[in-house]
């Protein structure tokens, strides 16, 4: 939470949760992730918002698509 804090995250954001994470973006691991999305069971940030990092997370947002704008 301290962290989240610092670097002005929302107090109920799902990384404070525990159920999301940012993950360093490789050319593999997109491409991975985004042909396993539905097998994953997870939701990912829009990768043009994240150009360096990927946001994956395991609850859906609240347009339930895969991928999402923050």
């Amino acid at each position: 939470e301290k962290q989240n804090k610092k670097i002005g995250g929302s107090p109920n954001s799902n990384h404070v949760k525990g159920l999301a994470i940012d993950v360093v973006r490789t050319s593999d691991l997109e491409k991975f992730i985004l042909a396993n999305l539905e097998v994953l069971d997870i939701y990912i940030e829009d990768l043009d918002s994240t150009p360096t990092w990927i946001h994956i997370q395991v609850v859906p947002p609240k347009s339930g698509n895969r991928t999402f704008k923050p």
